[in-house]
């Protein structure tokens, strides 16, 4: 299956995938890392609307926490890539659809504990994803 179909299934857009790692202990898959890398180079200055900017400094990597595949845990390490703009010298990160500013959770997997809550608890629903009560809890009062 090529990669793309990958993205598709995941409903990440405006990615690519570069790369999927399978973190496993004693045989046993723990944990699917499946590294993305954004479709442009730069984005727009969120200030301006110019698309003169430049990429500045060295990018890092977020590891973000998306929706389990199969029993499986998925993380999500996506660039992040430091623009400035040339025009009005602001300077900002790359922004994503699948994911706000500064999380760690994409929005899918927000909704995920959001749905599950509705039928049974917080608690529960934090105990079925593996995700902390209190996360869970301000998910659950976020939407």
């Amino acid at each position: 299956m090529p990669l793309q179909d990958i993205a598709k299934i995941l409903g990440l857009q405006g990615v690519w995938i570069r790369d999927i790692h399978y973190i496993r202990k004693a045989e046993e898959i723990v944990e699917v890392q499946v590294k993305v890398a954004p479709l442009e180079r730069t984005q727009r200055c969120p200030c301006c609307n110019c698309d003169e900017v430049n990429r500045k400094g060295i990018e890092s990597n977020r590891k973000i926490s998306h929706l389990s595949i199969g029993l499986v845990p998925c993380v999500l390490i996506v660039p992040s890539i430091k623009l400035k703009c040339k025009k009005c010298e602001a300077c900002y990160v790359f922004t994503y659809d699948f994911v706000e500013g500064k999380e760690r959770y994409t929005k899918t997997y927000k909704a995920n504990i959001y749905k599950i809550a509705i039928g049974s608890t917080v608690e529960h629903s934090a105990y079925l994803t593996g995700t902390p009560y209190s996360t869970a809890e301000r998910f659950f009062k976020e939407i």
